[in-house]
């Protein structure tokens, strides 16, 4: 199954991301249904309960620590395909195009 939104396409089977010419693979379940949940709504903000629900498949307490990790390793992957989830304190996270 794929997702293409704005240019961007992601395979979650491969977990592969391709942007602009280039591709890379996000080396996580979990961060490919991040992002595919984020591409979307691109360029709308999830908010992070729903986005918690979308990557771990259910609410947990400590789903926002989790999901703030999850981030923190995706984006140097996303980076390289000029991409990066960006967060809004309060209201949930988005995901942009650098290019």
């Amino acid at each position: 199954m794929t997702v293409e939104r704005n240019g961007i396409v992601l395979d979650l089977q491969t977990r592969q991301i391709a942007n602009r010419g280039q591709r890379v693979r996000i080396h996580r379940d979990d961060g490919a249904r991040l992002v595919a949940a984020l591409l979307r709504v691109m360029p709308a903000l999830l908010d992070t309960s729903r986005l918690v629900s979308k990557a771990f498949g259910a609410q947990t307490a400590d789903g926002p620590a989790r999901l703030r990790d999850l981030v923190d390793d995706v984006n140097p992957v996303l980076r390289a395909a000029r991409l990066e989830v960006r967060t809004v304190p309060k209201m949930g996270c988005t995901l942009f195009d650098l290019g």
